[in-house]
């Protein structure tokens, strides 16, 4: 493993292996207006609303995409995991907000691009899980099952107030 500016890649047998680095999320009810494509997501945040960073322990982030084909068609099922060390009033306060709202997150990787996940009608869903006996961490899960896939930005295409990302 080495360090590249301010991302850190890991070598396996020559290929660089992407991470998650950093997770961010939206309450819905902070977005104005939003649309989703086959090649492309859409976000305009109210006045005073933007992304906010979800603190996770480094090295820990992890996501899971799988395509399901049923009669009606086909689906996605988008997961991603990561640990939280800290277990104080703010992060269980910040947990509850979470398990109760309908999100939409983005995660970077770090190769620097981000995904969008989670679109209005088809929010992602919170939960985490204390487990102090096997290792004193809470375990973060955030799905989504939708009919789109989770849509790549170009870190260029990611603008402050309004976002329009694209499939490479």
């Amino acid at each position: 493993m080495f360090k590249n500016g301010a991302f850190t890649f890991i070598i396996t047998n020559g290929m660089v292996v992407q991470q998650v680095i950093k997770v961010e999320y939206s309450l819905l009810q902070w977005i104005n207006r939003g649309r989703a494509g086959d090649v492309f997501v859409e976000v305009e945040f109210l006045p005073e609303k933007d992304w906010q960073p979800f603190p996770f322990t480094p090295g820990t982030g992890q996501l899971t995409e799988k395509a399901v084909r049923s009669e009606a068609g086909v689906s996605y099922k988008t997961e991603v995991k990561c640990n939280v060390t800290m277990d104080n009033p703010s992060m269980l306060s910040g947990f509850s907000t979470l398990e109760h709202a309908d999100v939409v997150i983005r995660v970077m990787y770090n190769s620097g691009e981000w995904k969008v996940i989670g679109i209005p009608g088809n929010p992602v869903k919170t939960s985490a899980e204390l487990e102090v006996a096997k290792s004193g961490l809470f375990k973060v899960s955030f799905q989504c099952d939708s009919i789109y896939r989770p849509i790549i930005c170009l870190p260029a295409s990611i603008f402050r107030k309004k976002e329009r990302c694209i499939h490479i």
